[in-house]
């Protein structure tokens, strides 16, 4: 029996669906809405995390310093996503991703781009793969 991909998001109530509706049966998500849920929580056999950027009023920011000084959540590979619609303009993508980038994550997803882009199925089948990878290989980035 194959075991699951074990992803922690840490999302917005409203950003919760779009998260759920792109994972197939092969992840295993756990969820939290709050900061104060990300300080005490277990970060032992994470895989991946992904954060909103409006999980708990805009702290993602937050939640990424805080993993990356975390002892166990340091190596996970951490996912900044955007999952609100509404269309971010390409200075807006590109500053978001360096500073992603800069404060550890292994980069910044525009779901709802994507969903336009690719298409809502393949824009699904994408994030899953870069998921799968990220879980194989902790010191990959987008």
């Amino acid at each position: 029996m194959q075991t699951k991909t074990r992803i922690l998001v840490a999302a917005a109530p409203g950003s919760v669906e779009p998260i759920v509706e792109a994972m197939d049966d092969r992840f295993e998500l756990d969820f939290f809405s709050a900061m104060a849920q990300a300080v005490s929580y277990s970060y032992a056999n994470i895989d991946v995390i992904i954060c909103d950027m409006y999980f708990d009023e805009s702290r993602m920011y937050n939640l990424l310093r805080f993993a990356k000084m975390d002892f166990v959540a340091r190596n996970t590979p951490f996912i900044c996503i955007n999952t609100t619609e509404g269309s971010l303009s390409k200075t807006m993508g590109q500053g978001i991703t360096i500073a992603c980038k800069a404060l550890g994550a292994v980069g910044f997803v525009d779901l709802c781009g994507w969903k336009r882009e690719l298409g809502k199925d393949q824009a699904h089948l994408k994030l899953q793969m870069l998921i799968d990878q990220f879980a194989k290989d902790k010191g990959c980035s987008l």
